[in-house]
């Protein structure tokens, strides 16, 4: 390993344990205590990564498959470097090693720090000025060891588009797993961010991300959780530019005692940018969900709009927090917030049943129409099809 590499690594370290562990009256973890400690269990023999997951599909142009500790690329990159991070850490540019040894990135995060220092791999993607990536590529995270930390870093330069798949999958053993993830669009690019995350059914996951968007530039985020155990996700995004766009669009579908938390922070930092953030949450079982929005419009940035909504459907004794707050520092601008819970109609079920549907499809449909909009987003046939296979074997009764 590089002595640069190294020492932006133990930097971080003595960050992380200079910090002090969260405490129930911080508010990011107010709703959301993790249990964090060296060394959780060992982890059986790990099962094959399922093939789907690890094959390239035809829709895709490349596949980078981070399993544990190895690492494989398939597919062509042309025009574009789609690759793992540690190799372009140590033989890429000097412009990746200045971000990986930027001290800024969530400098008083703990777990931001402890990623910082213990990550073994992750993906880079760099698109150069003006170059349309023509297929979707995919980095498929499949956690091995008891603790894994991946680290991403994403960058288009001006003009260009691209669209990322992000698939993290996981067995079903004790395991703590942290992401840090660096978005950077130039001017005018355009990035499709999809999210599929399938952990195991005892995985902590912790993850951090800093994205920021220049002007003219858009980005559509689709992230549909539905594995895990417990999932703290804090997304920061800077508008940094005149005319930058930010419009998401993701769920979470929990079961038993899962524990979803969102931590979304859209600052408006230029005038003329908008985010609009749209989140659905089907929580059954005692499972558990929080929505934590915040929208900042910085002084000067005026003519900006942005929104942010989260929409419920409560199954059995399932709860969610929806925290959405506006901080708006200018005029001429519009914002807008909004939350709403229900829960399943049975008139609907009644009506769906009289027309032949039994009770169990007719729930199905129900609960399952509450997340159709975020699925249909995802590009290829392929990934749509492993998200319903993992809806389906999350449908239960209602009172499950």
């Amino acid at each position: 390993m590089h002595d640069w590499l190294q020492i932006a690594r133990n930097q971080a370290e003595e960050r992380f344990r200079s910090l002090p562990f969260p405490a129930p009256k911080d508010e990011n973890y107010r709703f959301t205590p993790i249990a964090y400690r060296e060394g959780v269990a060992a982890v059986s023999a790990a099962g094959d990564v399922p093939p789907a997951i690890a094959a390239l599909d035809a829709e895709e142009g490349a596949l980078l498959l981070l399993d544990g500790d190895e690492c494989t690329v398939l597919g062509q990159a042309q025009g574009f470097l789609f690759t793992d991070l540690l190799r372009a850490a140590t033989l890429g540019s000097e412009a990746v090693r200045l971000r990986l040894r930027e001290s800024d990135l969530f400098k008083d995060d703990k777990f931001a720090q402890l990623t910082s220092a213990r990550w073994k791999n992750g993906a880079f993607l760099h698109v150069p000025a003006g170059v349309k990536v023509t297929k979707p590529v995919r980095l498929a995270a499949c956690a091995r060891e008891s603790e894994e930390h991946h680290r991403n870093l994403i960058v288009l330069e001006e003009g260009a588009e691209a669209v990322l798949i992000q698939e993290c999958w996981g067995n079903d053993d004790l395991r703590f797993v942290g992401e840090l993830t660096e978005v950077k669009l130039g001017r005018n690019s355009r990035l499709h961010w999809v999210v599929l995350q399938n952990q195991g059914a005892a995985t902590d996951s912790v993850v951090r991300q800093r994205i920021e968007i220049g002007a003219g530039a858009e980005l559509r985020y689709t992230p549909l959780h539905l594995g895990g155990k417990l999932t703290q996700v804090r997304q920061e995004t800077h508008l940094a530019g005149e005319g930058a766009s930010l419009e998401t669009q993701g769920a979470a579908r929990g079961g038993e005692t899962q524990h979803f938390d969102f931590w979304l922070d859209a600052r408006h930092e230029s005038p003329r940018s908008q985010s609009n953030m749209d989140y659905w949450f089907v929580m059954a079982g005692k499972s558990r969900g929080v929505f934590n929005g915040q929208i900042e419009v910085k002084h000067g940035a005026t003519d900006c709009e942005s929104s942010q909504r989260s929409k419920s459907l409560i199954l059995g004794s399932g709860v969610v927090h929806s925290i959405p707050k506006l901080l708006i520092k200018t005029d001429a601008v519009k914002a807008a917030h909004g939350a709403s819970v229900s829960s399943v109609n049975f008139e609907q079920i009644h009506y769906l049943q009289s027309r032949g549907i039994p009770r169990a499809e007719a729930e199905r449909m129900i609960v399952r129409g509450f997340t159709e909009g975020v699925v249909d987003r995802l590009p290829t046939e392929g990934l749509r099809g492993r998200a319903d296979a993992a809806l389906d074997r999350k449908q239960g009764t209602l009172h499950a």
